[in-house]
């Protein structure tokens, strides 16, 4: 696994509650990929998919 791969798992793996089963198991579906470069690009999206979930969570849980 490559230390780019590596960052962005961890970045999937934070502190979001919602939607964590359905990252994890996307995630793990991008672990089964047989192309690294599918597998990294799948996990690029996990990770903006991600990113907009702490995004709603902080306009609508938050205030």
């Amino acid at each position: 696994m490559s230390r780019e791969t590596t960052e962005i798992d961890a970045q999937i793996k934070g502190r979001t509650s919602k939607g964590r089963a359905v990252l994890s198991w996307l995630l793990a579906a991008s672990m089964t990929a047989t192309s690294r470069r599918c597998a990294l690009l799948t996990r690029r999206l996990l990770l903006l998919a991600r990113q907009s979930v702490i995004a709603v969570e902080q306009c609508f849980f938050v205030h």
